[in-house]
C-alpha cells in the first residue's frame, strides 16, 4: 500500500471515531447522558460484539479470496456452509441438549465431510475452466457421467 493510501485510511478511521463519539460528547455536555459503569459495560459489550462480527466477515472474505486465488473458481456457497453449521449446532443444542461449544465437536466433522463431498462431486469438475464460463452444465455432466 502506498503512503497516501495509508494516510487516507487513518483519516477515514479518525472521521468515523469522531462521528460516532460526537453524539456522546454532546449528550454529556447537555447533561442527558451519563458515562457511568453500566454505560461503559454496555459500550464494551457492543465493541466486543462488533469486533467478533467483523472477524466473521473477515473469515468469509479470506475464504473467498483463498478459493478464488488458488483454484480460480468462484464459489459463493460460503454463506450456505456457515448456515448449515449453525443449523447443525442449533439442532444439537435444541434436540440433543448439548452445549453450543461442545456441539462443535459434532458439527465440525459433519460440516468438513459435507465440504469434501461438495468439492469432489461438484467443484472438481469445474477446476481449470474459465472463471465466468457456464460451469453448471459441465458439473452436472461430469457428475452424471
Amino acid at each position: 500500500m502506498e503512503r497516501s493510501d495509508v494516510r487516507s485510511l487513518y483519516l477515514l478511521a479518525a472521521f468515523l471515531v469522531g462521528a460516532y463519539a460526537l453524539p456522546f460528547v454532546v449528550g454529556v455536555a447537555a447533561g442527558t447522558v451519563r458515562g457511568d459503569a453500566a454505560w461503559l459495560a454496555n459500550l464494551a459489550a457492543v465493541v466486543l460484539g462488533g469486533l467478533m462480527q467483523g472477524g466473521v466477515y473477515a473469515m468469509f472474505a479470506v475464504g473467498l479470496t483463498l478459493i478464488f486465488g488458488v483454484m480460480r473458481i468462484i464459489n459463493a456457497a460460503h454463506g450456505e456452509m456457515v448456515m448449515m453449521g449453525a443449523y447443525l449446532t442449533w439442532v444439537a443444542f435444541f434436540y440433543l441438549g448439548m452445549d453450543p461449544l461442545l456441539a462443535l465437536v459434532l458439527t465440525l466433522p459433519l460440516a468438513f465431510l459435507f465440504g469434501i463431498a461438495v468439492q469432489k462431486l461438484l467443484l472438481d469438475a469445474v477446476v481449470g475452466q474459465p472463471e465466468l464460463a457456464p460451469t453448471t452444465l459441465r458439473a452436472l455432466r461430469a457428475l452424471c457421467g
